[in-house]
């Protein structure tokens, strides 16, 4: 039961950071947005609005934090997905004593 139950949250953090970062790069596709002398423009020079610069701020902090904690949460989860030391009855996959 806990296994298929880190497995399920396995693939939903997955699937969470990946939809998370593939948001912001179809969001925001010549990114870094900076301030310039017009305002705000992207890395091609295109003009972007205050709300654009304020969204992409958000999402590039947001993934700056999220991605990091994820990867703890993954090695955590992934550990006891496979049976890793994490598991209940206390054996590595590679144990054979069984």
């Amino acid at each position: 039961m806990v296994r298929k139950l880190a497995q399920a949250l396995l693939v939903c953090i997955v699937i969470g950071a990946l939809a998370f970062f593939f948001y912001g790069m179809r969001l925001f596709p010549d990114s870094p947005i900076v301030e310039c002398a017009t305002g705000y423009c992207g890395k091609q020079g295109q003009s972007h609005t205050l709300e654009d610069y304020q969204a992409y701020r958000w999402w590039s902090a947001m993934l700056f934090w999220t991605h990091p904690l994820g990867m703890i949460a993954l090695a955590i989860l992934a550990g006891q997905a496979i049976g890793g030391q994490n598991a209940p009855d206390g054996h590595g996959p590679g144990d054979r004593t069984r």
